[in-house]
C-alpha cells in the first residue's frame, strides 16, 4: 500500500531586517552619496579643463536660450487671434498696387507689393460674386478724435470705423449692450472698458451721448 507524504503547512518566518522607514532612509542616504560623488567628479573634470568646459557650457546655454525663444515665437504666431470662434473661416483681403505703363507686362506681385489698404466697393463685390462669403467687414485706418462727455474731454487715438457685421465675424467680448446691434444705428460707437471708465466711471455707458470733435 503506497502512502503519500502528509502535507505540512508552510510557515512564514519573519526575516530580520530594516523597517520601511529605516530602509527608505538608507536608500535616500545612498542616493545622496551617489549624487555627491557625481558632482565631485563633474567639478574636478570642469576645473581640470577650464577652457573646454567654458566653451561647452556657453554653447549649451546659448542653445537652450535659442530653443526657448524659438518656442515662444512659434507659440505666439500659432496663437495669434485664435480666440475668435470662427478663426478658421476668417480671411483678410489684401491688394497689390503697382504703377503699370501701357502695354507693359509685369511679373506676379511679390508679398512686399501687397497691402491691407482697399477700396470700399471691393467688399460688396466679393460678397455678390462669391456666395460662400457670409459676412464682409471693412475697416478704415486708425485715426485720432477728440471725444467729449460733459466736462471730460480727451484726445483718443486708434479710432477706426467698421461695418456693423464686425461682431458677427470677430468674437470680441461685449461687456454691455448687444454686439449684433451695437453698430447698426448711425453715429454709434463701441468703447473699450478703459475708455468707457474714463468718461462714465462705473455707470452704464450704453445710450450715453459722446461728442466727437465738438460735434
Amino acid at each position: 500500500m503506497n502512502r503519500r507524504p502528509a502535507h505540512v503547512p508552510w510557515k512564514h518566518k519573519p526575516v530580520a531586517g530594516l523597517s520601511n522607514g529605516s530602509l527608505f532612509e538608507q536608500l535616500w542616504h545612498n542616493v545622496k552619496q551617489m549624487l555627491k560623488s557625481y558632482f565631485k567628479i563633474a567639478w574636478r573634470s570642469l576645473a581640470r579643463n577650464k577652457a573646454y568646459s567654458i566653451i561647452n557650457i556657453t554653447g549649451l546655454a546659448v542653445g537652450i536660450a535659442c530653443c526657448v525663444l524659438i518656442s515662444l515665437y512659434v507659440k505666439d504666431e500659432l496663437s495669434y487671434d485664435r480666440y475668435h470662434v470662427h478663426a478658421d473661416n476668417i480671411y483678410r483681403v489684401v491688394h497689390a498696387y503697382r504703377d503699370v505703363q501701357a502695354d507693359e507686362k509685369l511679373p506676379p506681385p511679390s508679398p512686399e507689393d501687397f497691402d491691407v489698404w482697399g477700396n470700399a466697393p471691393v467688399g460688396p463685390a466679393l460678397k455678390a460674386d462669391f456666395p460662400q462669403i457670409r459676412h464682409v467687414v471693412q475697416f478704415t485706418s486708425s485715426t485720432d478724435y477728440l471725444l467729449e462727455y460733459k466736462d471730460k474731454r480727451f484726445e483718443e487715438t486708434n479710432i477706426v470705423f467698421m461695418d456693423a457685421a464686425a461682431f458677427d465675424v470677430f468674437s470680441w467680448k461685449m461687456l454691455a449692450g448687444n454686439p449684433h446691434t451695437a453698430l447698426q444705428a448711425p453715429y454709434s460707437i463701441v468703447l473699450t472698458k478703459n475708455v468707457a471708465q474714463k468718461y462714465f466711471g462705473d455707470s452704464n455707458p450704453v445710450g450715453q451721448p459722446l461728442k466727437v470733435d465738438n460735434r
